[in-house]
């Protein structure tokens, strides 16, 4: 789903596992959605890498809710985790 080599392109992840954005080599803004009950130390290494947070509920639906709300605020594409 993602445009590879669009430098302006923005990206988003549902995260299960709190991993590195994506986006930090290219400078490209990253919004990664996970559950508010992620603990802290995965959210911290997103952090690191930059990325922007969007909290959800611990589910699939909430998940996708967040991540289609965020690609339509934003124009971001979604890359998913498991890619």
């Amino acid at each position: 789903m993602t445009k590879r080599g669009a430098a302006s392109s923005r990206i988003l992840r549902e995260s299960r596992s709190g991993g590195g954005t994506g986006g930090e080599a290219a400078r490209i803004p990253a919004y990664i959605v996970m559950p508010h009950n992620v603990p802290r130390a995965k959210q911290d290494s997103v952090l690191r890498y930059g990325a922007k947070i969007e909290f959800c509920e611990p589910n699939m639906k909430a998940r996708e809710a967040a991540a289609a709300r965020i690609m339509g605020e934003t124009g971001a594409q979604l890359v998913h985790p498991f890619r």
